[in-house]
Parts: structure tokens; C-alpha cells; sequence
């Protein structure tokens, strides 16, 4: 998602009318899309702080099997000894 997109439905999310029920009074369809924008923008924070965790995973796993097959070469060395 674009950071500018969300930068500009904060004050939509900020709007005091703007929540499930509220919208629900209004119509079905705008509740179900109040709760999709909300979901979007939850999934969006999250995202933040997920991503670079799963960056850092994907590097530490990287080095984990380099290490894990050096130890397994050291292993073989050692029983072949």
C-alpha cells in the first residue's frame, strides 16, 4: 500500500462518525466498506513493524544454512577421523 494513500484517509479515520456502527445506520454496504478501510488500515500498520522482521528472518535463515552446513562438513571430517 502507498504510505501516501493512508497519509491521506487519516482524518477520515479520524472523523468521529466514521466506525461500524455508525455506518451501519447509514447503509449495509457503507458499514462493510468502514470495516474494509479500517481492516486495510490495521493490515497497513502492521505491516510496518512485520516486514522488516521477516527481512531480518530471511537473512538470519540465509546464515543458518551456511553455518549448519559447515557444521555438518566438520561432523563428516571428524567421523571420517
Amino acid at each position: 500500500m502507498d504510505p501516501k494513500y493512508i497519509a491521506n484517509l487519516q482524518p477520515l479515520l479520524k472523523h468521529e462518525n466514521f466506525n461500524v456502527e455508525k455506518m451501519k445506520s447509514a447503509s449495509a454496504v457503507a458499514a462493510s466498506l468502514c470495516a474494509w478501510v479500517l481492516a486495510m488500515d490495521k493490515y497497513y500498520s502492521i505491516s510496518l513493524v512485520v516486514g522488516p522482521k521477516k527481512l531480518a528472518l530471511g537473512v538470519a535463515e540465509k546464515e543458518y544454512a551456511e553455518l549448519n552446513e559447515q557444521l555438518n562438513a566438520k561432523k563428516e571430517n571428524l567421523r571420517i577421523v
